[in-house]
């Protein structure tokens, strides 16, 4: 061979390695970038979560007891801002769920939303008060695995509002005299004295809107947890009728 087969060879073996190289290095980047993707993709995990109540149900565990139980559907979640200390003088994770139309939102809404994926509107944005997870970013999903079963956990809702109502049923009074005659079967009676001090002193019990006030029960067990349904179950009973929101918290 001549030497200028072999400098025509020496060239395209140096090429074809360079080639190579430059594939290699295209697809580690790839590679990296998918990582990310994923690693971004990723449900984040925190210190509770926010679900809808459904209903009351009867759960048996591995003994055969039965245990009362409320089931509450959660709701996809992603993280709308992140509040800290510095900022915000709190450190706190907000989160948006249940997208709504654009015409239902106001634009400071969806502009706030835009960053966290939401082409439209959220029905919900709520804040859980929590320190901020190194892995958290705005924009990523909020895993139901968040709470595993036997947490125990601080349940807050609105209980069921009654409306207007009198002392008997908002504040449990005996009630006057059922007897014939009696103008006062099921009024307040006295509510003060007379010419002294010649006022209702503030907080006393009297006829008024009946319940719809935020109620919340401490160390309630989770008894179960379906991720794959989106489904939680907690012991006992929860304040609130069907479809009410629930905020469910470590302790």
């Amino acid at each position: 061979m001549s030497s200028e087969e072999k400098n025509l060879k020496n060239k395209k073996s140096a090429e074809s390695s360079k080639s190579q190289v430059q594939a290699l290095d295209k697809k580690e980047k790839t590679d990296s970038k998918k990582e990310e993707e994923n690693e971004s993709k990723e449900a984040v995990k925190l210190n509770g979560l926010f679900a809808f109540k459904m209903s009351m149900s009867t759960f048996y565990n591995e003994k055969g007891e039965s245990i009362p139980v409320t089931a509450l559907k959660y709701e996809k979640s992603f993280v709308s801002q992140i509040k800290t200390k510095d900022k915000d003088s709190y450190s706190a994770i907000q989160m948006a769920f249940k997208a709504q139309k654009n015409k239902r939102c106001s634009k400071a809404i969806i502009q706030h939303l835009k960053p966290a994926g939401f082409k439209e509107g959220a029905r919900f944005i709520k804040e859980l008060k929590q320190d901020v997870v190194e892995n958290v970013q705005v924009g990523r999903e909020i895993s139901i695995d968040s709470l595993q079963k036997g947490d125990l956990v601080k349940v807050s809702s609105f209980s069921k509002g009654k409306g207007f109502t009198g002392v008997m049923k908002r504040w449990n009074f005996r009630g006057g005299r059922a007897s014939h005659g009696s103008k006062a079967h099921r009024r307040t009676g006295s509510i003060g004295q007379h010419t002294e001090p010649a006022r209702v002193f503030p907080g006393r019990k009297m006829p008024g809107r009946h319940g719809f006030k935020k109620v919340s029960l401490l160390k309630v067990p989770v008894v179960e947890v379906f991720s794959e349904e989106g489904i939680i179950f907690v012991k006992g009973p929860v304040p609130g009728a069907r479809n009410t929101l629930v905020s469910i918290q470590k302790i």
